[in-house]
């Protein structure tokens, strides 16, 4: 069954540094919905190796900020192809 949801998980330098929450039981617990759906998972952050650290975490994409909302569109409909539409 293919996703029809996204998250989208922000990751912080000190989620990173591991002195909060572990970004990768944030990860697996955000890309869970309702009634067992899962969703894709976008990282975003202003941190620099945010490609590695959304690969780490198994992000399926990962987004750079700031990012302007035709980004993050574009981002999701690469995602959800099948999507009816993303409004």
């Amino acid at each position: 069954m293919l996703s029809r949801y996204v998250s989208l998980l922000a990751i912080r330098a000190s989620l990173i540094a591991g002195w909060t929450l572990p970004a990768v039981s944030v990860a697996r617990d955000v890309t869970v919905c309702s009634a067992g759906a899962t969703a894709r998972l976008i990282a975003v952050s202003g941190i620099a190796n945010l490609e590695d650290e959304a690969g780490r975490i198994g992000a399926d994409a990962s987004l750079p900020k700031p990012f302007e909302l035709d980004e993050l569109l574009a981002v999701v409909a690469r995602l959800l192809p099948n999507a009816d539409r993303i409004a």
